[in-house]
């Protein structure tokens, strides 16, 4: 569905407000029928899991009033839902979740259309057989495996008769609907299998050539199908274009489009744009009374609109605009080979972003997009972008004068539907937010907000920003007024960062859509993003995305107390670069409740790390989470949470400690550790020089660590004055003849009664050696002669320091080694 209005509040409504998705999880995989007609009350089902203590339906959009909800005697994957659905409902698809008592269930759709609602009989595979429906139908059936669907109306000549097919749309399984109009002589008027405008789902118009009975024909496109291969079909004599222009406009104006490709002729309609931008608006075609099931995307942006003026094929021909960048240039490639050309006016040193908007807005058009400079040269062009066929380019203008814009098809295609929008702007500051994917592949899990009462509950936003610098806030309206979310600057160096949500512990059960918005912390820089989440919905063949839909509210709830609440205590110390710290956790249980309780960090500052998860075990109420961090650790005060996810009565529960204060500091001391040598059997020294890098009080215990087997050594202390330090090495026989390459050394440095814990020096070698072997044919010992008188004792040299007497030392061994490989 593509009307939207970001200023109408959700509609919560049912027997009362409850919880939220992780808490204790209820499933949603269907809802049936899968949709209902404006103005109608629908018996809805809703299928998943732990739905026994279900309590309302929370809609996305306005236009629904839940009568009744409850359970199904005796089945807790089933609830049922009485629900009046306005005559003003719009018409399209309709987001929805389930809110129970434990939580809030994932995210699924429900259709609205203007006719009312009949279900397929079967059997009605056969030509011959069909079964009838009224004209201005939706009917809703299921195509089995090589199933062929068969219906049957009666239309006058110079009737429009439409059918509009949901299918994939319904995101229940990957089915691809084919559907086409006959008439009793089984003669094809008109088919369809994909549609632009529909993706996989499709449609198919006629003028009724005469009086009498027209079929529809409805099968998956190759022969397969299965149980929930549903589908919605609308049968009727609405219009159906294919496109529409302009296919966007200014906010908060009026603009006047034309339909294309529908059949019978349509008026020009106005339509008033939102007065925000939205890219995802749309516009319903209407005629004799009736509109299309669905719309055609018109998106709304800031700037104004130029439309193409043909001839356009040629750049010195084309005008330019009075107006200057931003603005919306809108065109059709209306014939095989096309090319259209606009013209504006650049200024040297402006950096701009040029866009092509045509699949975006549902047009088969596949987007070649040019940039030319004042003197003809071309600047930059594009084919597809970031994953889309979609064209985009981003420069900086080298020279003032006029600019142009080519655009035209990759494969020199064309037709009256190839319509596009190209928005030209200078380049400006972008930002939004959202909850990152909890799994790779899984756009549901943990995209809701669960906090029973009197607990709290942390999740991550992840922004994406680009043009600008600086530090970030996050606000959140629309909260119920026992929820506070709690929040700190967000650096501009990340991109995600934690929050949590807490209730009160008298809260009333609650919940609601809240508006999740991150700017700028200078609020003169007036720089603001808003939240938004797009869930996949149907997933195929190397995990192609062929149906994902979005919302731009985040589902939070107060649900029942759970018996378990999760504290840090404020660690004493900071951790340091290249150090560790163990983070206590601790567990208030309820009374009988001594489950295990796995822990998790959902963000860690950059540079810290830690386990995946650690466990509480079974009746015990503290635990250390042991952090390190690297040498590139950020600097600088944190806050960090620590989820914890239970078993309970009512299921799986996830809850977490508040905001806790985490400081990142340089180290004290940096280590080198100079290349030790020894004979296996022997003892040695290791010579280190030490690096203060900050000043601490009394003595700090240093260890050597990474030492081979069979060799040892004690630890040594050093103070803010130590500039060197020797760790005697002993071995045994046993020791291997080897170079170890792993030494390193862990600090712990007082502080204020504590330790702080730091490694420094890694890689550090200790080479073995074997003992020389005895030499062979060694010469007899000379014959003794008389001693002679000694000479005068010449002056005592300057003592050798330790370093000169170990190198001195490595060079005698070095000799002796070279006499011994002397044959």
């Amino acid at each position: 569905m593509f009307f939207h209005n970001k200023s109408l509040a959700a509609i919560a409504l049912g027997l009362g407000l409850a919880a939220l998705g992780q808490a204790a999880s209820p499933g949603l995989s269907l809802v049936l029928p899968r949709g209902g007609q404006c103005g109608s009350t629908v018996e809805v089902r809703f299928i998943g899991d732990r739905l026994g203590d279900v309590r309302e339906v929370l809609f996305y959009s306005p236009g629904f009033s839940v009568e009744k909800i409850e359970p199904a005697p005796k089945n807790s994957k089933e609830a049922r839902a009485t629900i009046a659905i306005a005559a003003s409902c719009a018409l399209g698809e309709h987001k929805l979740r389930l809110v129970t008592a434990t939580g809030i269930s994932p995210l699924q759709t429900f259709w609205v259309s203007q006719f009312p609602n009949a279900a397929e009989k079967e059997p009605n595979n056969d030509f011959t057989a069909p079964q009838a429906l009224p004209l201005n139908t939706t009917v809703e059936g299921t195509v089995q495996n090589e199933d062929v669907d068969y219906y049957r109306v009666t239309a006058i000549k110079g009737q429009v008769l439409s059918a509009e097919i949901e299918a994939i749309r319904l995101s229940n399984t990957l089915f691809d609907p084919y559907i086409a109009i006959l008439d009793a002589k089984r003669f094809e008027l008109d088919a369809a299998d994909d549609t632009p405008l529909l993706l996989q789902d499709c449609f198919a118009s006629i003028v009724a050539p005469a009086d009498g009975d027209y079929w529809i024909e409805v099968r998956d496109s190759s022969y397969g199908g299965g149980g929930n291969s549903r589908y919605r079909l609308h049968i009727g004599q609405f219009p159906r274009p294919r496109a529409i222009f302009p296919a966007g406009g200014q906010a908060d104006t009026n603009t006047e489009v034309r339909f294309i490709g529908a059949k019978g002729k349509l008026p020009v309609q106005e339509v008033s744009a939102p007065a925000k931008p939205d890219a995802n608006f749309g516009v319903l075609a209407k005629a004799n009374g009736f509109s299309a099931p669905s719309a055609n995307p018109f998106r709304v942006s800031p700037f104004p609109n130029v439309l193409e003026k043909e001839p356009n094929e040629n750049r010195n021909i084309v005008p330019v605009p009075e107006a200057s960048l931003p603005l919306a240039f809108n065109g059709i490639i209306e014939k095989g080979g096309d090319i259209d050309w606009f013209a504006f006016n650049g200024k040297k040193g402006q950096r701009i972003h040029v866009r092509v908007h045509a699949r975006s807005i549902r047009s088969p058009l596949d987007s070649v997009l040019n940039l030319y400079g004042p003197n003809g040269k071309n600047i930059q062009s594009n084919d597809d972008s970031s994953g889309s066929a979609d064209s985009r380019v981003t420069v900086t203008l080298s020279a003032d004068g006029k600019h142009f814009i080519r655009v035209t098809d990759h494969l020199g295609k064309g037709g009256s539907d190839y319509v596009y929008r190209v928005e030209a702007k200078p380049v400006s500051p972008e930002l939004a937010t959202f909850i990152p994917r909890f799994r790779a592949q899984d756009t549901q899990s943990r995209q809701m907000i669960p906090i029973p009462r009197g607990n709290r509950i942390a999740t991550v936003l992840q922004v994406t920003r680009g043009n600008f610098g600086g530090q970030l806030k996050f606000t959140a309206d629309n909260l119920p007024d026992s929820i506070t979310m709690h929040a700190a600057e967000m650096p501009p160096n990340i991109d995600r960062f934690p929050v949590v949500f807490d209730a009160k512990l008298e809260a009333e059960l609650a919940s609601a859509l809240i508006d999740v918005n991150v700017a700028h912390s200078d609020a003169k820089k007036n720089i603001r993003g808003q939240f938004g989440h797009t869930v996949e919905m149907v997933r195929g063949p190397g995990n192609r995305i062929f149906y994902r839909t979005e919302v731009d509210r985040l589902a939070v709830a107060i649900t029942e107390p759970a018996p378990f609440r999760i504290e840090i205590d404020t660690p004493p110390t900071a951790i340091l670069q290249r150090g560790s710290l163990n983070l206590k956790v601790r567990a208030i249980r309820d009374e009988g409740f001594d489950n295990a309780i796995p822990l998790r960090l959902p963000w860690k500052p950059p540079g810290v790390s830690s386990a995946g998860t650690i466990s509480l075990p079974k009746g015990k109420s503290e635990i250390d989470y042991p952090l390190t961090a690297n040498g590139s650790a950020a600097v600088g005060t944190w806050h960090l949470a620590v989820l914890g996810e239970a078993n309970t009565k009512t299921g799986p529960t996830i809850v977490s400690s508040a905001l806790t204060e985490l400081r990142v500091e340089q180290p004290y001391v940096n280590i080198k550790i100079e290349m030790a040598a020894i004979e296996r059997g022997q003892s040695g020294d290791l010579l280190c020089t030490v690096e203060q890098l900050r000043p601490f009080d009394g003595e700090a215990e240093i260890l050597l660590s990474g030492l081979p087997a069979n060799t040892s050594t004690e630890p040594r202390k050093i103070t803010k004055e130590t500039k060197e330090l020797i760790f005697p090495i002993a071995s045994t026989k046993d020791a291997r003849a080897r170079t170890s390459k792993t030494l390193f050394t862990a600090i712990s440095i007082p502080w204020k009664g504590h330790l702080l814990r730091q490694s420094a020096g890694s890689g550090g070698q200790l080479r073995i050696d074997n003992p020389p072997k005895p030499r062979k044919n060694a010469p007899p010992k000379p014959k003794p002669v008389a001693a002679k008188k000694e000479a005068p004792k010449p002056k005592p040299e300057k003592p050798l320091s330790r370093l000169e007497k170990l190198r001195l030392i490595a060079k005698e061994r070095a000799a002796e080694r070279a006499a011994q490989e002397t044959p």
